[in-house]
């Protein structure tokens, strides 16, 4: 990582001359805002000069066997690549744009893999358990787990899941080990793992997650952060979900004791579209493009391709995976609802109040369903869907989905909730 200064702001800056002679006034005025809103302040604040200060220290360190002062320099060095990403965010945020995208993802990716080395220099040469171990295990896990998993994932996704998940337990395991089971590093750990557990469907491993947690905020006194307050209001959706009105309200109740201030479940909030494999429902509840990292520990090794982008592609510098190809098709589902049940559903454009997505041809209605113990559609509701024969397809069609039962305690449950459902709109000649 020689000149590791001269590459990041080739990285940062060479987008303002990429395509020179083809940008408009309006990128060519963007470039010009950019580099006196993010370059400038950069190479004033001189962090650049640090970060290469913070590499040289790490890199020696590694060279002379120095493990913990090598982890210090690395961990150090995080932190002002996160700073820089910030200011560019920030700047892509503030101008409304989407420009910049592969400087962020690039860059994003090199703290993934910094976190990864830390990992493996802790795993292979300390083999002590740290704090910053703890954080990295943490990270590299969010990193993993934290996209939408469906049953028609690719199985490299559900393996870099699983990576993930295992990931994060030990970083809960190893924060209760350092600070104590109830201290707020180890409650938030295990409210950030429960929390993705609830947004992939998987109600029954985040009820686990949040009666532990619930165990630990009852023992410990201090303030309630964001992330707990979130994890806390989850489960008392869940709660909500299966009719277990009275335990919701008893977890508001505490949140609402600690923070003084009322909460209540937020609408939309049981979104039952995760707990089928059907491909008939929203996009937006199927995996995206997000980027998958594996610990240095599990597969691959660290790697900081991410500095010269005119020779990498999208998936450069990710650790090894077999099969892994990075193509959007391996991770998308159909985005027509063609199939399944041998039929599309088409329905009036005229009076229709559903969401409309990608060329105007295809909707997204809510659909409100009661769900029994077998995971069998019991009752349903098509809201916001004018035409009554669409309505009526969309009913049947919905009837047929298979729901995976919510277990509490040992026994099936019935779960209500909606989802979204999405088909194609047939566009009719207005008379």
């Amino acid at each position: 990582m020689k000149k590791v200064v001269s590459v990041i702001l080739l990285c940062l800056v060479s987008i303002l001359f990429v395509h020179s002679q083809k940008t408009t006034s309006a990128r060519q005025l963007l470039d010009e805002q950019f580099m006196e809103q993010v370059i400038k302040p950069i190479k004033e604040d001189q962090l650049l000069e640090r970060l290469e200060r913070f590499d040289t220290f790490a890199q020696t360190a590694k060279k002379n066997n120095e493990w913990e002062k090598a982890i210090n320099g690395i961990y150090n060095g995080i932190a002002l690549k996160i700073d820089i990403l910030d200011r560019i965010r920030n700047f892509r945020k503030t101008m409304k744009v989407y420009a910049y995208r592969d400087q962020v993802y690039r860059l994003s990716n090199a703290i993934w893999y910094d976190w990864d080395e830390i990992i493996a220099i802790h795993d292979q040469k300390l083999k002590k358990e740290t704090s910053i171990l703890a954080e990295a295990l943490a990270e590299i896990g969010k990193s993993n787990m934290e996209f939408k998993l469906s049953p028609l994932s690719s199985a490299q996704r559900r393996m870099a899941y699983k990576a993930g998940e295992k990931c994060l337990v030990r970083s809960i395991e190893i924060n209760g080990r350092l600070f104590g089971q109830i201290d707020s590093k180890t409650l938030e750990s295990q409210a950030l793992l429960g929390n993705i557990y609830f947004s992939n469907g998987e109600y029954e491993a985040a009820t686990k997650v949040y009666q532990q947690l619930l165990i630990g905020i009852d023992a410990n006194k201090n303030s309630l952060k964001q992330i707990t307050i979130d994890a806390l209001v989850s489960y008392a959706t869940i709660m909500e979900m299966i009719d277990s009105g009275e335990e919701s309200k008893k977890v508001l109740q505490i949140v609402s004791d600690r923070t003084k201030q009322s909460e209540t479940i937020p609408e939309k909030s049981y979104n039952l579209g995760v707990r089928t494999n059907d491909s008939l429902l929203d996009p937006q509840l199927r995996p995206n493009n997000n980027q998958i990292s594996f610990p240095s520990s599990l597969s691959g090794s660290p790697n900081m391709s991410w500095i010269n982008p005119s020779t990498t592609s999208r998936t450069a510098g990710n650790p090894a995976i077999p099969g892994m190809s990075g193509s959007r098709a391996d991770y998308n589902t159909p985005t027509l609802l063609t199939g399944g049940f041998g039929s599309t559903i088409g329905a009036s454009t005229s009076g229709n109040s559903t969401r409309s997505i990608g060329d105007g041809r295809s909707a997204i209605a809510k659909v409100n369903v009661v769900v029994d113990e077998t995971g069998k559609v019991v009752e349903v509701l098509v809201v916001d869907v004018d035409n009554e024969k669409t309505r009526e397809k969309i009913e049947r069609l919905v009837r047929k989905l298979n729901f995976q039962p919510y277990v509490f305690e040992g026994v099936k449950r019935k779960m209500r909730g909606f989802i979204n459902f999405k088909y194609l709109k047939k566009l009719e000649k207005t008379k």
